[in-house]
């Protein structure tokens, strides 16, 4: 049978763990606890189980009652106390409860089920006990506050507030009870007996303020995951996988801003795939898409990390190129041009080449991003009616000069 251990050191293999307890009787540690947890159907896969940690820490907690309810009992017997015949009918009671409650995890795949009757027994006893321990003053009820934050890791918050108004109404109940002369409180229990009951209440809250906090540490690790996954989707082009048109508009007006705070240049190419209809109409809309994702590829793998590709539109994909002028550019649009031309495009088993038509506008301060943008449209243009596969650079002229050329 293959190990299952779940957890094993960083840099540390799963074989070398086991080997090191070759001299030992028995597996390894980690198996046992594995084949412990298997048994109780606490290793089933996520959809199966709420949480296969939850499971687990149940399996845990009522093998840990019991172990503690048995301690306790022992004592008072050790002792010389004798408690009434309701303490030891809620100590069994809780006890076969505990017992139960991994069985029916194991049959029924769910921690609510599982844990409900071992809550509702623990709450139901710890109260009854209450009178055969020393009255409202045993340090049973200590334990008491603790059952809701148990319910509501296993069963949720509406399982927790149930019980805890069940707990509010037992306990008044038994108040009443010792007001009016129903029910006398029996000896105190010894110091020992006090001292074994506030430390199981002082291991249950931290236990499940541990666990909490996991929780809420699980919970936040999501949520940032996925406001970063909805944050991506928002800025990157579904099919090519590179930035958008809207991160584009964001990112270069940045740019523009820094280049003319520091005097640096900025360039922006733009790519237009030509007679890119006719592969759609011939080869097919999938076949166009392949041929986008590939000139995506090919953009991303041929320039800087610290520059921008993005899909503008349609055919047509912009890269932005910081701190590089116009000469700059050219030999980048020429390098891309040249590596889209000799790149053997294949979609269902033919080969076919795809050519681009590339602009490139630059500007070094003083000017937006939208005359950028159209100086480098109307270059695009040109490279079209000069026959495409070729590359256009013009710089992008200031709005007050063109105003001035205008007007002369």
């Amino acid at each position: 049978m293959p190990s299952l251990s779940p957890v094993v050191g960083q840099g540390e293999s799963p074989s070398l763990r086991a080997r090191s307890f070759q001299g030992m009787s028995g597996p390894p540690p980690d198996e046992w606890w594995e084949g412990y947890f298997r048994y109780f159907g606490a290793t089933g896969q996520p959809d199966v189980l709420d949480s296969r940690r939850r499971a687990r820490i149940l399996v845990i907690a009522c093998h840990g009652a019991m172990a503690l309810m048995t301690v306790s009992a022992t004592l008072r017997v050790a002792t010389g106390r004798t408690p009434p015949a309701t303490y030891w009918i809620a100590v069994a009671v809780t006890w076969a409860a505990m017992a139960v409650g991994p069985f029916v995890l194991k049959h029924t795949r769910s921690i609510a089920k599982a844990a409900i009757l071992p809550i509702a027994a623990t709450a139901t006893s710890l109260p009854l006990t209450s009178a055969g321990a020393g009255g409202l003053d045993a340090p049973v009820l200590a334990i008491l506050p603790s059952v809701p934050l148990v319910a509501a890791f296993f069963v949720g918050a509406r399982g927790a507030k149930a019980l805890t108004f069940v707990l509010i109404a037992e306990v008044g109940a038994i108040a009443i009870a010792f007001q009016t002369g129903a029910l006398t409180a029996n000896q105190p229990p010894p110091a020992v007996v006090k001292a074994t009951l506030y430390a199981s209440f002082l291991v249950v809250t931290t236990f499940i303020a541990m666990a909490y906090d996991h929780e809420r540490r699980t919970v936040e690790h999501r949520l940032r995951t996925m406001a970063h996954q909805l944050y991506e989707s928002s800025i990157r082009d579904p099919l090519t996988n590179v930035n958008n048109r809207r991160y584009f508009a964001e990112r270069l007006e940045r740019e523009m801003a820094f280049s003319a705070r520091h005097g640096t240049p900025t360039s922006v190419l733009i790519l237009d795939a030509d007679h890119f209809k006719q592969i759609n109409d011939t080869r097919g809309h999938s076949a166009g898409d392949r041929v986008l994702i590939d000139l995506a590829s090919i953009l991303v793998s041929r320039v800087r990390t610290e520059d921008l590709v993005a899909r503008y539109g349609g055919e047509e994909f912009v890269v932005l190129l910081r701190n590089t002028d116009c000469d700059g550019a050219r030999v980048v649009a020429e390098r891309l041009r040249s590596a889209i031309a000799s790149h053997g495009f294949e979609y269902g088993g033919e080969r076919f080449t795809v050519t681009v038509s590339v602009s490139c506008a630059a500007s070094q301060g003083g000017r937006s991003g939208e005359e950028l943008l159209v100086a480098a449209d109307e270059c695009l243009y040109r490279a079209k009616n000069a026959g495409r596969n070729r590359v256009e650079t013009c710089r992008a002229a200031p709005a007050r000069e063109r105003l001035a050329a205008t007007l002369a």
